[in-house]
């Protein structure tokens, strides 16, 4: 989002019309035809190759939002995405995330359920410590986002660091052996805090 001033006074105001769009642009009249028209702009044809093309062509970052499981984070990974949004309000535990750890391309997610407990945000004692997995927001509002959203674009610029956070997500595991050990290690700890009392 560009403009988020702009979509705040939006949103506030009583009647929302688009005065560049409503009335200049041929057919658009009302709120109706402005939404039938805007749904005639996107061409659901899009493909993964465009995405790669789109990405060679520009050379920039890229940062993807809509990948709705494995199959489209490898093939946002393949395509170039180098990120991938998940700004849920509520999420008990999505795989989204995941996908984008394993395939390194680095979840922007918001601090709620399995969001927060997936994803090790690059702050800087994360990223000294090479703990770092991703980018975490806590806030569901525009500033903080944005605010995650500019650090992402910050460290992609630092390249050798961009990759250290790939290979630390890529590293992660979330499989039932990583979690049956951790456990394990609870039970344990809890049973030898017994023996001593």
């Amino acid at each position: 989002m560009t403009k988020p001033r702009w979509c705040l006074g939006m949103a506030g105001t009583r009647r929302r019309t688009f005065g560049n769009l409503v009335g200049h642009v041929k057919g658009v009249s009302d709120m109706n035809s402005l939404a039938a028209w805007t749904n005639e702009q996107f061409d659901p044809r899009l493909s993964w190759a465009d995405i790669a093309w789109v990405k060679e062509k520009w050379g920039g970052k890229l940062i993807l939002k809509g990948i709705l499981d494995k199959e489209d984070a490898i093939m946002a990974a393949k395509s170039g995405a180098d990120a991938i949004i998940v700004p849920s309000r509520f999420e008990p535990c999505g795989l989204t995330q995941l996908y984008g750890l394993r395939y390194g391309t680095l979840p922007l997610v918001r601090r709620v359920g399995g969001l927060a407990d997936s994803v090790v945000d690059c702050a800087v004692e994360n990223l000294a410590d090479r703990s770092a997995t991703g980018f975490v927001f806590s806030r569901f509002d525009v500033a903080d986002y944005l605010a995650a959203m500019r650090r992402a674009c910050i460290l992609y610029d630092r390249r050798d660091d961009w990759r250290q956070v790939q290979a630390s997500a890529m590293a992660q595991q979330f499989d039932w052996d990583a979690a049956a050990e951790r456990y394990a290690a609870l039970y344990h700890e809890v049973a030898v805090a017994g023996d001593v009392s």
